[in-house]
């Protein structure tokens, strides 16, 4: 047994001296202008498959071929101009200079169910790529384009996290409808696809402006279109690659809205009360003017801070594992997004996993799929609700008085004051009680797979299928305890709590045909390109709401006391009536066809036509049980008819 053990140690003590004495090949990759070193450059050897990427100080290492060959190094990176070096013996001191080359023009971008070069683009399209993404410290690829796409609008509607954030291309097309563009991830149409993407997982995004561009999606474009593709894996020689991008940071609020001091707030509401005759405001203070003049040595209380002066602490966590061989890449991705608000008891969590994978399966056939997962909880209200002034914190928070009463804390309730401030109904209320008295908690989890297959039948001619499923699943709990303005309008001044839950699936299937001279040669090629795409698109909705609210919760009930025992509500007379529980359960399908064709003549002159031939949707509707039938012409024959786009 010693000896069989003995035997297994210098065997395997063998194998490592033979590979420390391996022959390497080992160098550093560098920009030519600036000698600053370049990460993820690819580093091949021609002839086999053999390669590797380099290291954030540009340095690679690979294997010397034992074969009596000849070989290559081939060094390559987005932007740069390749290089191939002879490699005649092993080396650990290759320096490779790799050169920027201005080729934007020979960029491929993607513009409704097609590649093609941007010196081709005849319409206004913006682009932003994953280099000018990976850099910007967010969470939100939302926010991420602001001010880095021309013609592009990005607004927050709101100051909590995961708030939703409004993109507006060339402005808003109407004042009553919305105006949101239509988001296409890989070919597949999704909502607000932005907002349940890792900004690590993005590899372009293409926003298609005007009218020219958006044709080919018909009415859907009219509001613009934003397309984005996710990041794939590529060849690396079976190699796989782990990387990390991570950031921390502190967000807090940039400015304060200037507020009165105390003896300038109690100034103002002496003089008031002198000049209208109420009182109101500053009786609880003292109607003197002796009693305004002590306010000059109290001090200032500010209620801005103490509501949004949180050092709001945010990370971001993204390992990716990518890789593959001339067949087959695939890459996956796992983020995770923290994020405090700076308002109080405001906090956003992001979990991510997308995994890709692209495979040829012969010659003339690749194939591939997609799936992405979205789980995100928020918790808080955010700084305003629909409604009036009551329901606004941000309101609320700069009117509050400036100052904190004799034997009062911030966390005190104002009776006196509450009451006297109640005119219009606005009823002041202490910031930070009222921050507490409101509960909101949103759960998000969205499921997304699609999948591809794109035969090349000749040269010529290739037909792609790509078929997607969203499945997208959102509840928001919502509790208003006795401070609130809605426990005062609408629950006799008792608790309220309600449940939203909404579910929507959508199926997006397109199968498109391209016909091409691009890989064909002749006397024809030399002066002419021709490109043709015929297709047709299916897609389908089924989205499903339910609405419960229950009021007059016994004073004192919890909000996860309410939230979990929504039975627990009692109205405190019989002339009050509890809201009833809704539902509604709406499906559409759409239909439509499209096709352009695209001409060159001597690489001087182009011409595109689009058109889009589209069935008007059948819509059918229902609501608490009931069915009602699809849309009807006035004359009562069923609603048919065509839809169609032509630009030049």
């Amino acid at each position: 047994m010693k000896k069989l053990l003995v035997l297994l140690c210098l065997t395997i003590a063998l194998q490592y001296t033979l590979r420390a004495q391996s022959p390497l090949i080992k160098g550093r990759v560098i920009d030519d202008s600036t000698g600053s070193p370049i990460p993820d450059v690819s580093v091949m050897l021609s002839g086999t498959n053999k390669g590797s990427t380099t290291g954030p100080d540009g340095s690679f290492t690979l294997a010397f071929p034992s074969d009596a060959r000849r070989h290559n190094l081939v060094v390559s990176y987005t932007g740069y101009g390749s290089v191939s070096i002879p490699i005649t013996a092993p080396s650990d001191k290759i320096v490779v200079r790799l050169k920027k080359q201005a080729r934007d023009l020979e960029d491929v971008i993607v513009i409704g169910y097609q590649s093609v070069k941007r010196k081709d683009v005849l319409a206004s399209v913006s682009s932003v790529t994953s280099r000018e993404l990976r850099d910007i410290p967010h969470n939100s690829a939302e926010e991420s384009l602001a001010g880095r796409l021309a013609g592009v609008q990005v607004t927050g509607s709101e100051g909590s996290p995961n708030a939703q954030v409004l993109i507006r291309v060339r402005g808003g097309g109407s004042i009553t409808q919305d105006n949101s563009p239509l988001y296409v991830v890989d070919g597949i149409q999704v909502d607000n696809a932005l907002s349940t993407l890792s900004i690590q997982d993005i590899e372009s995004i293409n926003v298609l402006k005007d009218a020219a561009s958006t044709s080919i999606y018909g009415a859907r474009g009219a509001n613009g279109v934003v397309i984005i593709t996710t990041k794939g894996g590529r060849n690396t020689g079976g190699k796989t690659i782990i990387s990390y991008t991570g950031f921390v940071g502190i967000n807090k609020l940039e400015k304060e809205l200037p507020v009165l001091s105390p003896y300038d707030y109690m100034y103002y509401q002496y003089e008031r009360a002198k000049q209208t005759g109420d009182s109101s405001g500053i009786t609880p203070f003292g109607y003197s003017w002796d009693s305004v003049q002590k306010y000059k040595q109290v001090p200032a209380y500010d209620w801005q801070h103490k509501l949004f002066g949180r050092n709001a602490f945010q990370q971001t966590h993204n390992v990716s594992m990518t890789g593959g061989t001339e067949q087959t890449q695939y890459n996956l991705s796992a983020t995770d997004n923290r994020q405090d608000g700076i308002m109080l008891n405001s906090d956003y969590d992001r979990k991510l996993v997308a995994f890709r994978l692209d495979h040829r399966a012969a010659e003339n056939l690749k194939a591939g799929f997609n799936v992405r997962y979205n789980n995100t909880t928020i918790n808080g209200a955010g700084t305003s609700n629909t409604g009036s002034s009551a329901l606004n914190f941000l309101r609320q928070v700069v009117r509050y008085k400036p100052f904190l009463a004799q034997g009062q804390s911030d966390a005190s309730f104002d009776q006196s004051y509450y009451t006297e401030t109640n005119a219009n109904s606005l009823a002041l209320v202490n910031p930070v009680l009222l921050n507490n008295a409101q509960y909101r908690k949103t759960y998000n989890s969205i499921l997304d797979v699609n999948a591809y297959a794109n035969y090349t039948f000749t040269k010529w001619l290739s037909f792609r299928s790509t078929v997607g499923y969203d499945n997208n699943n959102l509840r928001s709990d919502a509790f208003d305890d006795t401070l609130t303005y809605n426990a005062k309008s609408n629950g006799a001044g008792q608790p309220i709590a309600s449940i939203n839950s909404t579910v929507k699936t959508s199926v997006d299937n397109s199968n498109v045909f391209t016909l091409s001279n691009a890989n064909i040669g002749g006397r024809f090629k030399e002066h002419n390109d021709l490109t043709l795409i015929a297709g047709e698109e299916t897609y389908q909705t089924h989205e499903k709401d339910y609405y419960i609210e229950t009021r007059y919760f016994p004073l004192g009930t919890t909000s996860s006391a309410a939230l979990g025992n929504m039975n627990l509500g009692t109205p405190p007379n019989s002339s009050l009536i509890e809201p009833k529980p809704t539902s509604t359960d709406i499906s559409t399908t759409l239909l439509s066809f499209f096709s352009r064709v695209t001409y060159g003549y001597d690489k001087k002159y182009l011409a595109t036509v689009s058109f889009r031939q589209m069935p008007l949707p059948y819509l059918q509707l229902s609501t608490a049980g009931d069915t009602f039938p699809p849309p009807q012409w006035p004359g009562g024959s069923p609603r048919r008819g065509l839809w169609k786009s032509w630009i030049l």
